[in-house]
């Protein structure tokens, strides 16, 4: 019997993942990486129709981010994160000054130090203003003593994952077609 097959499926890295999606973690429990080099706060994202935010980088003018719906836009911090299944993500959360999204971001704050710690789930909550944190030690106590894999195959280190990630996932310029979509929509 294979040796690695013995171990928690959290544990495990058996394929190299080449798309490491934006998202948020749906019903997945989760873990959020320690470093420093694995996130990035205050950025601006558009929200595709597809649900897949994209960041909007420097090259994009203040005039055209100015004239996209300001639903579209928003402020957020990104995290490398790992599924119970392996499978790596970069999640995001509000990182807005707003004072009606005030809680959300204090709540996305809550989630990240205690996904740094243990493997959590999230169901975001209206009435509550925020995330409730589900631990997967109160559940699956297998889960919860599993460390996540961080380690990965061939060359990549969580940072290069992270940074690759941010740069498949960015708009450089005024002319994407991602932002041209929103703004035909709008004349």
């Amino acid at each position: 019997m294979d040796p690695d097959l013995a171990k928690p499926v959290a544990e495990r890295q058996t394929s190299k993942q080449t798309i490491i999606p934006i998202r948020k973690p749906k019903d997945d429990y989760f873990r959020i990486h320690p470093s420093p080099e694995t996130r990035l706060q205050g950025v601006k994202v558009l929200l595709a129709k597809n649900g897949k935010p994209k960041i909007l980088s420097n090259g994009v003018s203040q005039e055209v981010r100015h004239a996209l719906p300001k639903d579209v836009v928003r402020k957020v911090d990104l995290y490398l994160a790992v599924d119970e299944r392996g499978s790596y993500f970069v999640i995001y959360f509000s990182a807005s000054d707003h004072e009606n999204a005030e809680s959300w971001r204090e709540s996305g704050l809550i989630v990240v130090d205690a996904a740094e710690r243990d493997w959590i789930s999230i169901e975001p909550s209206m009435q509550e203003g925020g995330y409730r944190i589900s631990y997967a030690k109160d559940k699956y106590q297998k889960l919860a003593t599993t460390k996540p894999k961080w380690e990965l195959p061939g060359e990549d280190t969580p940072v290069s994952l992270f940074e690759s990630t941010i740069n498949q996932n960015r708009l450089d310029s005024d002319n994407s077609p991602s932002i041209q979509k929103f703004l035909e929509t709008r004349q």
